[in-house]
Order: C-alpha cells, then structure tokens, then sequence
C-alpha cells in the first residue's frame, strides 16, 4: 500500500470508534434482497467488479500512518462474491445466515470494507446481502451500489453497456472541499452559529433507563419498529400546512415532546444525521456523506407542538445552511468532555429518509417485507429483506422512513439501557403524542395525553381494583 488519501471528520470520527470496539457491528450499513429466479453468479460477479471499478472506494484500506488514520484506495483484494449455500434453511435459520453475513465485523486494514453476498436456498431462491462499513458508505451510497450492480447485471445478460448516470464525485473530492471550507473564514462564522445554537445547553440528555449505565458503551443495541397509522400520518399533513411547516418539521417536534414528558427537560439537544451530497453530481457517488445536525429544544409550560414545529423548522433550515462544519469539530470546539458511557454532545438523533416512485429499487426496500411487494428486473424478482442494523450507536435513534404508500419509524436504542418492553411503550407514546398534539393545537404539550382511552381505562381500573 503507497498512495494514500485523507479522512473527513466524519471518517475520522467512526475510525476512532471502530478502535474502540473493533468486533461491533454498530456501523456496518446493510442492505438485502430476497430474490426469485434463475440468477446467473457468473453474470452477477462480472456486474459486481464492474460496480467495484466504478467506485474504487469499495476496495478501500484504512490503517494508521504515524498516528492519523489514511484511506488507501483500491489496496484491498479484489472484492469476490461470496456464495454461502443453505437449501432448506428454514426461515429463522435464514434470518441468522444474513444476519451474520451483514454483522461481520470487516478488517479494514487488511481486507476492505465491503462485501456482496448470495445466500442460496434453492436452485431459484437467494438472498442477496450488501453489506459495508459506513467509512465508506450511506443509505444512499448503499442504494446506488445495488442499482448499479443489478442494471450491470441486466446489461450483461443483454449484451448491453450498463445504463449508469455520469461519471460520479469521487469521495476524496468531497474530504477536498470539507478540507479547504475548515480552511477558509467560513468555517469560523459556522462554528460561531453552531456555538450559539448550543451556548448554556446542557450536553448530556438522561432519558430514563432501565439498567444504570455502564462505565464503557459496548455499542450493542437492537430496534423496534412501528408504521404510521395512514389517518395519523394524514392528520400530520394537516396539522403541518395549518402551521405552516412540513410534515417532518412537526413529527421532530413531537418527538422533543416527548424527550420533554420523558425527562422533564425543557432545554436540551437532539442530533440530526442528515446529507451532505449538496450537488447533483454527488447524488451517484458512494462515501460517507452524512453529518449530524445539532437542533436545540425548548419546552415550555405553555408550549403547544405547533409552536415547537414552527421553532424546529426555522433551525433545521438554519443548521442545512451550515451543514457543512463537520460535528466532531464542533464537540472539539466547545470542549465537550469525553465519556466512554455515552456519544458526546447529542445522546439521541431523530431523522427522516425518503424514497419515492422514481426510485423503486429503494421504495421496495424501505416498505420493507410487511408491504410484501415485489420489483421485476432481468428476469428476476425482487423483494425486500428486512435487516436490523446501525443499532447501539446512540442511546436511541428515532429514523423516519417515508415512501409513497407508507411512514414507519424505526426506534434504534442501546441494549445495555432500556428493555424492548420499554421502546415499544416510548413508540406507542410518541404516536400518540402526535396525534393528540395536531388534535388539539392550542393545548400545551406537558398536557396532551400519552394515552389512549382503552389504556387509560385499563390504568383507572387497575386503581379501582387496588381500592376495593
């Protein structure tokens, strides 16, 4: 390994963490198709060196060089497609083959970051598992490689060239620019605004748990997922054009409501991880661009959620403005001291992921498998194959994933912490929350219910019963 390249904060940042706890598979980002038909390996393996080509990223090493962590492109071995042979596997025996094919922990210095692999079933049944460490990767990144791959591997069984978009940003382009804004006065004037958004905030959010916390964060986690009911998600629409906001602006609002019925804090910070693909040519690049967003809540005893939406909106258009100041600079920035038992500065993020019609590749994905729909494509069909990931990065992760037929959020929290019992109640409450918060506009959030009427029925009968 000779030439080598720069890290950008963000890499940086999730090389030190990877030092920490090597073995987790916290920020591993997978992505998995279930697939039916007569697939071709010899095809799809000439589809995944040509992607690999594309994108030479994908064989990249990381390893330390006199104490700063350098990328070396294209040092790893040829990425082979890994074929793992289960016919018969039952459905839970598969769930563990690709939920370990998607855990692994990589190598990075030695092997590379990313992996393709086929888990066969039958002769015409597969799941297909792409799986890479987020140093090089995001949702959308992860996205592009599998529709690449599949249009390579339409194009190869056609005797056609691949139909990719142009030629994409290469990643070291991006850390260039990150590079030369932390050289410029740009750079101060945002760390100034991001100063002022956390200046006399507290840095640490204690929601409550139900084990105390460990010395050291171990980053192991699991998630709970829920789907917007369709008339909430309609009422949330409402609710946001009578404010005056988008629809996400008020469902980040009802979730600082709910940190506030939780904590019974008034003022903290909650992250936001959010893109910073901020050109058209970046849209087909693979890498990490991803930062956090600090937005900042204030809750007070006649707070309603459509001012908390109108407040939140205003700093989310703010902070996009600034998007480009990495937030490990400004951790640095504010001195925020280390603690090995939790991230610095944000202990949960709240974020919204898109995927419309003119994507159906990533639509189908994230429907995920109780949508139970299927995509045609070089004469094989293609559904979704839901895989927990990301978990135990923060104390909990709240993403929004909205398609054109569906809103779910997945609740990503540390094991070592709360219950599964626990998030799941937390899930049902921040629904609630929302709706009874766009139900009644003029009524202050510390006294929506959290609640619904058979619930608390239940609750008021279990008190009648201890009286009698």
């Amino acid at each position: 390994m000779t030439a080598t390249l720069p890290l950008s904060a963000g890499q940086e940042a999730m090389w030190f963490l990877n030092r920490l706890a090597p073995d987790s598979a916290a920020y591993n980002v997978v992505m998995a198709l279930r697939v039916r038909g007569p697939l071709d390996l010899a095809e799809l393996g000439r589809a995944l060196d040509a992607v690999v080509d594309r994108h030479p990223i994908l064989r990249a090493c990381f390893a330390d060089v006199a104490g700063t962590p350098r990328m070396f492109p294209g040092a790893a071995p040829a990425v082979r497609l890994e074929v793992r042979e289960a016919e018969g596997a039952g459905e839970a025996r598969l769930r563990e083959l690709v939920a370990e094919a998607g855990s692994a922990p990589f190598d990075m210095a030695r092997d590379g970051v990313f992996r393709l692999v086929v888990i066969r079933t039958g002769p015409e049944t597969a799941v297909l598992v792409c799986a890479a460490h987020h140093l090089v990767t995001d949702a959308v990144a992860q996205g592009v490689v599998l529709r690449e791959l599949l249009e390579a591997y339409r194009a190869s069984g056609c005797g056609e060239s691949p139909q990719w978009p142009a030629e994409p940003v290469p990643f070291e382009e991006f850390v260039s620019g990150e590079r030369e804004l932390l050289a410029s006065a740009r750079a101060a004037e945002f760390e100034e605004y991001w100063r002022g958004v956390c200046a006399g905030a507290p840095y640490v959010l204690e929601l409550p748990a139900d084990r105390p916390r460990p010395a050291r964060a171990d980053y192991t986690g699991a998630s709970h997922e829920v789907t917007v009911p369709p008339q909430v998600w309609e009422k949330v629409r409402s609710g946001a054009a009578e404010a005056g906001t988008t629809p996400f602006s008020l469902l980040l609002a009802g979730f600082q409501a709910l940190l506030h019925r939780y904590t019974g804090e008034g003022d903290f910070l909650i992250g936001m991880p959010t893109t910073t693909r901020l050109s058209r040519r970046s849209r087909a690049a693979v890498g990490c661009f991803v930062n956090t967003v600090v937005v900042r809540a204030g809750v007070g005893g006649t707070t309603t959620l459509p001012e908390l939406a109108v407040e939140a909106q205003r700093q989310v258009r703010a902070g996009m403005g600034r998007v480009s100041y990495p937030f490990s600079h400004l951790t640095r920035a504010l001195g925020v001291p280390r603690d090995p038992s939790r991230s610095p500065l944000v202990q949960v993020t709240f974020t919204m992921v898109s995927a419309g019609r003119s994507e159906p590749l990533m639509e189908l994905i994230a429907e995920g498998e109780e949508a139970g729909r299927e995509l045609e494509l070089a004469g094989l069909r293609l559904a979704a194959f839901d895989v927990p990931q990301q978990e135990g990065q923060f104390d909990l992760a709240v993403e929004l994933l909205q398609t054109s037929r569906s809103v779910k959020a997945v609740f990503r929290y540390r094991a070592d912490l709360y219950d599964a019992a626990t998030v799941e109640r937390l899930a049902e409450h921040y629904l609630r929350l929302v709706e009874a918060g766009v139900d009644e506009p003029g009524t202050p959030v510390r006294r929506l219910s959290l609640v619904n009427r058979s619930e608390r029925d239940r609750i008021l009968s279990f008190g009648l019963g201890a009286m009698s």
